[in-house]
């Protein structure tokens, strides 16, 4: 494999898709663009055989699916802004919606040779086969109770503990 190439994951169902808003890092502020691509372990032994670095597959919380998560830095190491990955519908139209987990893509990895005989795997973008609607998790906060001003003595309007006594209790 020559200093730089493109590579084509056709056809993948994609979960996490940040291909058009960006993520923190794993513990970090710094912003990445990512997307987890489903693979089986035929896939994965193709990738290494090209030179990926990873360990192997992760799996699903949920225990459904293998994947790799390929990623691509907003910021270089020196700070300046890198180009955002493109996002395209099967008619070549640009997309700037969010993608929903279950998509199904080809997914543009572009793959980088760093030193000799190890490799770098960089998200590059992505056409979208199949959409499937971004349903959003919201903020967690949907369907709270909204108070101007907390009651005084924190006493809520309903028995949180059902002792009769309507106060907050302290988890």
């Amino acid at each position: 494999m020559s200093k730089s190439n493109k590579i084509v994951l056709k056809g993948k169902t994609v979960h996490y898709p940040f291909v058009n808003h960006t993520r923190n890092k794993f513990e970090s502020t710094e912003q990445e663009w990512s997307v987890d691509v489903v693979l089986n372990e035929k896939e994965f032994a193709s990738l290494k055989k090209l030179g990926i670095q990873k360990q192997g597959l992760k799996t699903s919380k949920d225990g459904s699916y293998t994947f790799l998560t390929f990623t691509k830095n907003v910021l270089s190491s020196t700070g300046k802004e890198l180009f955002k990955p493109s996002v395209v519908d099967n008619y070549n139209r640009p997309y700037e919606g969010r993608v929903g987990n279950g998509s199904v893509c080809d997914v543009f990895i572009d793959v980088y040779e760093y030193k000799p005989g190890k490799f770098s795997f960089k998200y590059a973008g992505l056409v979208i086969r199949e959409l499937v609607e971004f349903k959003g998790g919201g903020s967690g906060f949907e369907g709270l109770v909204e108070f101007d001003e907390l009651p005084e003595d924190d006493v809520a309007p309903f028995d949180v503990d059902d002792n009769g006594d309507n106060d907050f209790d302290v988890i």
